[in-house]
C-alpha cells in the first residue's frame, strides 16, 4: 500500500510539474510574440508619422516657393529693385522657412528615434518574459521532482529514486 502511495504521489508530482512547466513556458512564448507584434506596431506608427511629415513638408515647401513667387512678383509690380529693405524682406523670409523646414525634418527624426526606443523597449520586455518563462518551468520541474522524491523518501520501500539513493529513516 505505502508502495502504491509513493508511486501515486510520485507520478502526481511529476505530472503537476510538466503541465506547470509546459504553461509557464507557453505563456512566456505568447508575452513574447505580442511583445514582438507591439514592437512593429511601434515601428509601423514611427513609420507613418514620418511619412505624415514628409507630406507636410513637400506641402509647405509648394507653399514657401508660391509665397516667395508672390513676394518677388509684389516688388517688380511696383517697379521696385531687389535691393535695400525688399531684399531684407526676402532675406527674413526665405530664413523663416528654412527654419520651418529644420523643424519638420527635426519631429521627423523624433519620430524616428521615438519609434526605435519603443520597439526595443517592447523586444526587451518580450525577451525579459520568455526567459522569465523558462526559468519559471525549469523551477517547476526541481519542485516537482523534490515533491516526488520527498513521498518515494517518506512512503516508499526501495532504496533508490530515479537512480539517486534514499536517505535511510
Amino acid at each position: 500500500m505505502a508502495v502504491a502511495t509513493a508511486t501515486a504521489l510520485s507520478v502526481a508530482a511529476l505530472a503537476s510539474a510538466g503541465v506547470s512547466a509546459y504553461a509557464q513556458n507557453e505563456a512566456s512564448r505568447m508575452q513574447q510574440k505580442q511583445a514582438n507584434y507591439n514592437a512593429k506596431l511601434a515601428e509601423n506608427r514611427a513609420l507613418a508619422e514620418r511619412q505624415r511629415i514628409s507630406a507636410e513638408q513637400t506641402r509647405l515647401a509648394r507653399q514657401q516657393r508660391e509665397q516667395r513667387g508672390r513676394a518677388a512678383a509684389s516688388i517688380a509690380s511696383r517697379g521696385g529693385m531687389m535691393g535695400g529693405t525688399d531684399l531684407l524682406a526676402l532675406a527674413e523670409l526665405a530664413k523663416n522657412q528654412s527654419v520651418d523646414q529644420l523643424e519638420l525634418t527635426r519631429q521627423s527624426g523624433i519620430a524616428r528615434d521615438q519609434g526605435a526606443a519603443e520597439a526595443r523597449a517592447q523586444r526587451f520586455a518580450g525577451k525579459s518574459a520568455r526567459y522569465t518563462g523558462r526559468l519559471g518551468a525549469a523551477s517547476s520541474v526541481v519542485s516537482g521532482l523534490s515533491s516526488a522524491y520527498n513521498a518515494q523518501a517518506l512512503y516508499g520501500e526501495g532504496d533508490s529514486f530515479l537512480g539517486m539513493e534514499l536517505p535511510k529513516n
